[in-house]
């Protein structure tokens, strides 16, 4: 069966794919009708992380959305329950490579209910980067089919909702459709489940919500209704790589890693063998880490000791050093 949807006007074909549940019941059109009105009565307010680039904003005052800035600790587009966890492919490349990912979306997992990872882009503009840049090819070192096993370590260790779309704009007009219906959902933790794989581009998207700017809500209200009976969603711009990642994930399960812990290993950046360890440990960057080496060094006291017992302000002079590092760090420690 094809994923997904081919023509306007038609619903979405979807398959859950793992056999522990079923696809969730189309919701009646009472029901629909009441969940649009509760929707469309409540008046809500998103949040962008301060850290996001300008052009988020730019987007949200486009698409008319009511939000506030402010520094979030995990996820950078919130609405309620609803969090969403950011990355353009280059991005989320090198901070699977880093191991920064993990971290970031361990957090998301924490604290939000209903976590999504919002990727945007495409391999071949990778690619294309990387064949025209030799530091972009130093930096990366990537191939398309190690993106995709990197998703599906991300999907197999937490329990990710993904939107894969090939611009900025056409994610958060899905996010849009959808975080209405999420902001209030407490997903069961312990609920088995199952993987749906959505396929489409935003132009056929436009065509299926019609041309109202999706005040209908009907397709965003069914999809949300399947994440909230424990259906995780995987929404890809294009069919193929999402069944590559599916697959890939899938036997991830199969070999028992399921909701197992990364396994930090402790790479050589040839700043030596302390700064690796730290770095590896406390989840930062190598800069930051022989940055906080050095002074502690200094002060003639071991690092995590400096790290608990100095005043903030010594702290976050050290680059890459942020409130919400500087926090995730001190727990980290304990």
């Amino acid at each position: 069966m094809k994923e997904g949807w081919t023509t306007h006007g038609e619903k979405p074909r979807a398959q859950a794919i793992n056999s522990q549940a079923e696809p969730t019941t189309k919701p009646t059109s009472s029901t629909r009708s009441q969940a649009e009105r509760k929707v469309k009565s409540t008046k809500s307010t998103w949040i962008i992380d301060s850290r996001e680039p300008g052009k988020m904003s730019s987007l949200f005052d486009t698409y008319k959305m009511k939000y506030r800035i402010a520094a979030l600790d995990s996820g950078d587009l919130e609405l309620g329950n609803a969090a969403a966890e950011r990355k353009t492919i280059h991005d989320f490349i090198g901070s699977y490579k880093s191991g920064r990912v993990f971290d970031q979306l361990e957090r998301l997992s924490k604290r939000t209910t209903v976590p999504f990872l919002m990727l945007t882009g495409t391999p071949e503009e990778v690619t294309a980067a990387i064949k025209a840049s030799k530091r972009m090819r130093e930096y990366l070192d990537f191939n398309p089919n190690q993106m995709l096993g990197a998703l599906a370590s991300c999907l197999c260790r937490y329990n990710l909702n993904v939107i894969w779309t090939r611009t900025d704009a056409d994610g958060v007009r899905i996010l849009r459709a959808l975080f209405p219906h999420l902001k209030d959902t407490v997903v069961e933790a312990d609920k088995p489940q199952s993987y749906t794989l959505l396929a489409g581009d935003m132009p056929t998207l436009r065509g299926l919500w019609g041309d109202r700017d999706y005040k209908d809500g009907e397709l965003a209200h069914d999809i949300a209704a399947m994440i909230k009976e424990g259906t995780n969603i995987i929404w890809v711009y294009d069919e193929s790589l999402g069944l590559r990642a599916l697959s890939k994930m899938f036997k991830k399960i199969n070999e028992g890693k399921y909701g197992a812990p990364r396994k930090r290993i402790v790479k050589k950046s040839g700043m030596g063998r302390s700064t690796d360890l730290l770095r590896t440990y406390l989840r930062i960057e190598g800069s930051l880490a022989k940055s906080l080496l050095k002074e502690a060094k200094r002060k003639h006291v071991g690092v995590m000791r400096y790290i608990l017992e100095a005043p903030d302000s010594s702290l976050l002079v050290h680059p890459g050093m942020g409130n919400v590092t500087l926090k995730r760090v001190r727990e980290l420690i304990g």
